[in-house]
């Protein structure tokens, strides 16, 4: 409840990155397994025991680059009908 309230009262606002990622979430759900995948090849090699240092390492990143493909995407004038 606590971190409802938080987000509520703090961060419940539009700007202009709200309204970027907003409009691109649909296309970064769908093109995620590619960055992910990528990222995760990239990174296989250098794979450790521990889980957790793995999905920062292969999760932060995945976010990112399927945002910023979703985001070069919706800009394509046939795909923007799409997405």
């Amino acid at each position: 409840m606590l971190v409802l309230y938080v987000f509520k009262t703090f961060f419940n606002n539009n700007n202009y990155w709200t309204k970027k990622l907003s409009r691109t979430a649909f296309a970064a759900y769908v093109f995620q397994d590619i960055a992910l995948y990528s990222v995760a090849k990239i990174y296989q090699p250098l794979m450790t025991q521990t889980s957790l240092i793995n999905f920062v390492v292969v999760g932060i990143p995945s976010v990112i680059i399927a945002f910023a493909l979703s985001g070069v995407i919706c800009k394509t004038p046939k795909l923007k009908e799409i997405f």
